[in-house]
């Protein structure tokens, strides 16, 4: 808690009365890291109808590889704090909604059970592009990146496309 306080150039009294442990550190920081990443998602669920699948399918792709280069802490505070804040319990809930509402938004037609499915492999998708990324034992990891880049764009075109056909069948 010292090495926090001078690293904020605060002193240890004023740090304690507003985090009287690291715990609450770690919680206040995830919540912030949380509403980032909410934000994030907003400004993407707004933009998402103007944008041609292979933009979309490249922001989703790299959201969470530019959110983790710019927030490293992020997902070491969410494995060893996830106790201090009731909602880490659900960070992957809360980010899967924030999928579902961008998918809802290009791909409005389809069911909410299959936006909840295909949201839950978007998720997954991007899991892996961080997980790419930071493997430097790939020697191309720019190629892998683009792969999985296509990959989520023909998996939007699908779900985009299924929407379609079922709005063109249930008319």
């Amino acid at each position: 808690m010292t090495a926090i306080a001078s690293r904020a150039g605060a002193s240890i009294g004023s740090l304690y009365q507003f985090f009287p442990t690291k715990d609450r550190i770690a919680g206040a920081l995830l919540e912030s890291y949380l509403n980032i990443l909410a934000e994030t998602f907003h400004k993407l669920r707004e933009a998402a109808p103007s944008l041609d699948v292979s933009l979309l399918a490249s922001r989703l792709t790299r959201t969470f590889v530019k959110f983790r280069a710019t927030h490293p802490a992020f997902a070491v505070l969410v494995e060893t704090y996830s106790y201090a804040l009731p909602r880490t319990m659900s960070i992957r809930e809360s980010l899967r909604r924030e999928i579902e509402s961008v998918l809802a938004e290009v791909a409005p037609h389809l069911a909410p059970a299959e936006i909840a499915v295909r949201a839950a492999v978007i998720q997954q998708i991007m899991k892996a592009a961080v997980a790419v990324n930071g493997d430097t034992s790939i020697a191309s990891r720019k190629a892998v990146m683009d792969e999985l880049e296509g990959l989520m764009r023909h998996y939007l075109q699908d779900a985009i496309q299924r929407a379609n056909r079922d709005t063109l069948t249930s008319s």
